[in-house]
């Protein structure tokens, strides 16, 4: 958003700096590889572990309960979600 005659609203700091601090508009801190390092790691034992627990369900016990499906539905909906927080936050660059 531009206002007749001014900078950009997005260039422009919300409040004053604390001492010592210079804003970086230009060149602000990337954490595209932190988010998605956190991600992959979390993400990984969370899908074994469901694979794990729904193969020892259907194929060893051959009993599949409500919460296995419950545990099934937020995998699959974490899954996605995980996804479009990489996505949308602009990847960690922060713009």
């Amino acid at each position: 958003m531009e206002l007749a005659g001014q900078a950009p609203l997005d260039r422009l700091p919300g409040l004053k700096p604390p001492p010592g601090v210079t804003p970086n508009f230009v060149n602000p801190d990337n954490y595209q590889g932190s988010i998605i390092a956190i991600i992959v790691i979390c993400l990984t034992p969370a899908t074994i572990v469901t694979a794990v627990r729904v193969y020892t369900k259907l194929v060893i016990i051959k009993s599949f309960g409500l919460e296995d499906y419950s545990s099934c539905i937020a995998w699959v909906g974490k899954s996605p979600f995980k996804s479009c927080v990489v996505g949308h936050s602009g990847g960690g660059i922060m713009r």
